[in-house]
């Protein structure tokens, strides 16, 4: 059977501004079927001044984010420090980098382990990687099986113990209650211990990222912990997703859903009028309804709760209530996430997907929904989706409408509009949205990771300042700079 090795595709996602320094960039680290994303924020002179990971992929990747947090992330003298590592969920293809272990990996495409050898997660001493702390959900269930439970330490297990005192939940109280911690920053490196004061985050509380040269705030916001969703419309309230499903929230018992993707943690990145949406594997649908069977039992909406809030918590530009600049699509493209009225409402400009060949994501059936948003003439306005990108192009054993712009049969594609090697292409079609997909030969470069970085500065090309809009481009570069650079230019918000 073919496979498509991926011709990897570097994307850069900037706002087009001459002369000035970048604030702020999103890295989404292509680790197959999996997330791993890296926040920096850069001073008026270039320099990183913040760094964030959210997740870092399986367990055997741990060279590729370990090697990659070292040459771009934020660094003092020889040393890289994050201020914060936030694990969305306690799924391996989320929290397994941060780990290590010993494996025996089996993924197409990454460096492959020999039985039974030990390798550093990020959050090991070894790693070299220094940070403040780890956030994530805490203890509360459903929580992975314990230790006792499995008669050997389990990766979650490990994940404690690695993070020790420097592990942080938030999310357990609610901004507007009392006691609630409405923002965090990290203290300079090198780093103390955690301060007592920093044992927690409010739900709708923020991670404090600094401000640019025009002092405008860049803020990481929590909107989603444990599947409670936070409402601006009433401070010190949340909307209870599993209570309002009546799903108990245990390991075990009647009308209980464990599985780890409900239960994580949602955020968006503020700067200015530019919005990223983030939140791990979130799922978007509920089988009560009859809908996306194929994701099983075990999970409910939280994105429709999420997309109420976000309109509720964004109402400017006039124009643009709820409005997403980008977002990661949740659950690597599975059909269980990314429903209409979620997409509809956040109006995403640009949406990012990180997956890989690992349970055939993304589906049909979320890149159908993307389609319907993305691939009209009509699309190409402001508040809509105008494009979306994957980390890795894996098509096969599936059956994908071509007359729907992307992919058919066993056979292996790429979907873009940029030109690619002629010497590559077998087949060549052109799709309604004017985009074109190539059937790719069986010789092919070695899948060597893609990766998607988003750019933000603080005024754009006609000098109008990130407080009142933001546009960017996107630049597909190609791993080995063969073929030139696409950019393409993105709006975000009218003016």
């Amino acid at each position: 059977m073919n496979r498509l090795k991926l011709v990897a595709i570097s994307y850069l996602v900037a706002l087009a501004i001459s002369g000035s320094a970048q604030t702020i960039e999103i890295h989404q680290i292509d680790v197959g079927t999996g997330d791993a994303a890296l926040i920096n924020v850069k001073d008026s002179t270039g320099t990183i001044t913040h760094s964030i990971l959210i997740d870092a992929g399986e367990t055997y990747l741990n060279e590729r984010i370990i090697d990659y947090l070292k040459t771009n992330a934020r660094k003092a003298g020889d040393e890289v420090y994050l201020d914060y590592i936030i694990s969305s969920h306690y799924h391996s293809d989320h929290i397994g980098g941060l780990v290590g272990q010993k494996d025996t990996p089996t993924h197409s495409g990454h460096k492959r382990r020999k039985c039974g050898e030990t390798y550093t997660g990020v959050l090991d001493q070894s790693s070299g990687i220094k940070y403040f702390a780890v956030l994530d959900k805490g203890n509360d269930p459903p929580v992975p099986p314990s230790e006792a439970a499995k008669k050997k330490p389990t990766l979650y297990q490990k994940y404690k113990t690695l993070a020790g005192i420097r592990r942080i939940t938030v999310g357990s109280t609610v901004v507007g209650t009392f006691g609630a911690i409405n923002n965090i920053t990290a203290p300079a490196p090198p780093f103390p211990e955690p301060s007592a004061f920093l044992q927690s985050l409010s739900l709708g509380g923020y991670i404090d990222l600094g401000a640019d040269q025009n002092g405008v705030g860049i803020r990481l916001r929590l909107i989603l912990a444990n599947s409670y969703v936070y409402d601006p419309a009433a401070p010190g309230m949340v909307y209870n997703v599993a209570d309002s499903l009546n799903i108990r929230r245990a390991d075990k018992g009647k009308n209980t859903r464990p599985n780890a993707n409900n239960w994580g943690l949602g955020w968006v990145l503020e700067y200015g009028s530019f919005r990223y949406y983030t939140a791990g594997d979130v799922g978007g649908y509920d089988n009560s309804n009859g809908t996306c069977i194929s994701c099983g039992s075990n999970y409910f909406d939280i994105e429709t709760p999420i997309s109420i809030a976000l309109v509720g918590l964004y109402r400017s530009p006039e124009n643009a209530e709820g409005h997403i600049c980008a977002q990661k699509i949740s659950h690597h493209g599975s059909c269980c996430s990314s429903n209409p009225e979620f997409l509809d409402k956040l109006k995403s400009s640009l949406a990012v997907i990180s997956a890989g060949d690992k349970f055939n994501h993304p589906t049909q059936e979320a890149i159908s929904r993307l389609q319907e948003l993305a691939w009209h003439t009509d699309s190409l306005n402001y508040n809509s989706l105008q494009a979306f990108l994957m980390t890795e192009l894996h098509y096969y054993e599936r059956d994908i409408s071509l007359a729907a712009g992307s992919t058919s049969g066993s056979m292996n594609w790429v979907a873009t509009d940029q030109a690619v090697n002629p010497l590559d292409v077998a087949e060549t079609y052109t799709m309604r949205n004017g985009q074109h997909l190539y059937f790719m030969n069986d010789e092919r470069v070695p899948e060597i990771p893609g990766d998607i970085i988003i750019k933000v500065k603080p005024v754009n090309n006609l000098n109008i300042p990130i407080s009142k809009m933001s546009s960017f481009e996107v630049e597909y570069r190609w791993y080995d700079g063969r073929l030139p650079n696409l950019i393409k230019k993105f709006n975000c918000h009218k003016e």
